[in-house]
């Protein structure tokens, strides 16, 4: 395999037992990333409707017995990126706020319910 750079850097991701070889960082048709942690969101992080919703996801990830690892995975989003969201740390897109209410298997609305938001 010849080395790459920009968009057609290699990433090797990891889930469970297998690995996925080959796999552009970037959606050349988008421009998108793929599985990369959004950059950290220091003027809103701890906010107190961060903590709400990071606490209400870890609730109810836990008492439907998903681990982290699981419910990013069930979510398309990367495991660092779920522990920075459940810790108030990230300010999640709402299109994420959806993938995670649905890995966990609540409606949005419940979610930001048990937000109190």
């Amino acid at each position: 395999m010849s080395a790459r750079t920009g968009l057609e850097a290699t990433q090797y991701i990891w889930r469970k037992d297998w690995y996925v070889e080959d796999r552009p960082w970037c959606d050349r048709t988008q421009g998108e990333s793929i599985l990369s942690m959004p950059i950290a969101s220091p003027k809103h992080a701890l906010d107190p409707a961060l903590l709400a919703l990071g606490t209400a996801i870890k609730a109810l990830r836990k008492a439907h017995g998903l681990s982290q690892e699981e419910l990013a995975h069930r979510s398309h989003i990367d495991r660092s990126y779920m522990s920075s969201i459940e810790r108030g740390m990230q300010n999640p897109g709402v299109m994420t706020v959806v993938q995670i209410a649905a890995g966990i298997g609540v409606s949005v609305t419940e979610l930001a319910a048990k937000a109190r938001l």
